[in-house]
Formats: structure tokens, sequence, C-alpha cells
């Protein structure tokens, strides 16, 4: 009994089942890395939000005599919401600022240092990451983002705008 292997027909065929599969697959495939991505960035905020609110009622940092208080207020004072970099006013050394760095254990007051966390391409190209005190709670999102995971550039200056725009944000 010879051994013939497979004949360049069936090999064909195989190839072509494969083609067709790889072309249905393919469309899901990007949905689900899109959401992974959004998924991604979703938790960056919430690790920054956490952090803040974790050194804002730091009893140390409260009582430190740098400049931390000011920061502090400044996101709690509401309004528009504060691009985080902008939060520290130039005080990159205060009590606040090191907890919160030291939380993450990245510099998240730096723009390209909390891009370089984000997933989604819009958020690390141009995206802002905001903070403010909302209806008692702390938001943070990202401007120039898309929830939906399908590249749009929205944009959110309040947290009370945020879900209407569709951003990436934890609240």
């Amino acid at each position: 009994m010879k051994n013939k292997g497979f004949s360049l027909i069936e090999l064909i065929i195989v190839i072509a089942i494969m083609a067709i599969l790889v072309g249905v697959m393919a469309p899901q495939l990007m949905v689900y890395l899109n959401k992974a991505k959004v998924s991604a960035d979703v938790q960056v905020c919430d690790n920054i939000k956490e952090a803040l609110t974790i050194a804002m009622f730091d009893p140390e940092v409260v009582t430190a005599n740098d400049g931390s208080s000011e920061q502090i207020n400044k996101i709690i004072a509401g309004g528009t919401g504060n691009q985080l970099e902008v939060v520290l006013n130039h005080q990159t050394d205060t009590a606040f600022a090191n907890a919160v760095k030291d939380t993450l254990g990245y510099d998240c007051w730096n723009k390209s240092a909390y891009q370089a966390q984000l997933s989604t391409q819009n958020a690390q190209k141009n995206g802002i990451i905001r903070c403010q005190m909302y209806d008692g709670e702390m938001w943070v999102w990202i401007q120039n983002s898309d929830m939906s995971g399908k590249n749009n550039n929205y944009q959110a200056t309040r947290a009370e705008d945020v879900l209407d725009k569709g951003v990436i944000y934890a609240n």
C-alpha cells in the first residue's frame, strides 16, 4: 500500500475554507479588540480616580503645608473638569502630587506619561485626562476619546456632560 499524501485539489479546498473562516471572523475580532482597549482605558481612569481619592483623604496630605490643599480644592471646586496636569499648577513636589504618583506607580501629572498608559488610538494621540468632583462623586474621564471604541474624537469638559458625549470615563 502506497501513501500518496494530499492532492493539490484537496489542499486548495482546505485553504479556501480557512480563508472564508478568517474573513468571517476578522470583523468580530476587531470589535473585541476595540472593546478590550476601551476597557483598559476605563481601568486607567478608575486607577487615577482611586489614587486621587486616596490622596485627598490622606491626613498627611491634607495637613501638608506645601500647596496640597490648594490642589485638592481645585478638584473639589467643581465647575469645569480640571485637566489632570493643570491641577498641580506647576507645583509637582507636593504631598498630594507625590501620594498620587506613589499609588499609581507612574507620573499621571505628565500628559505624555498618562497617554502612554492608554490603549485606544485617539486617547493615546491626544487624550486629555480630566477630573472633577460632581454630585458628591469623583469623575475621571478622557477628553478626546470614544467609549464605543470606534475611534471617534468625542470631547467633554465637564463631568455632567461625560455620559452625553460618549467619552471614556470612571466614576
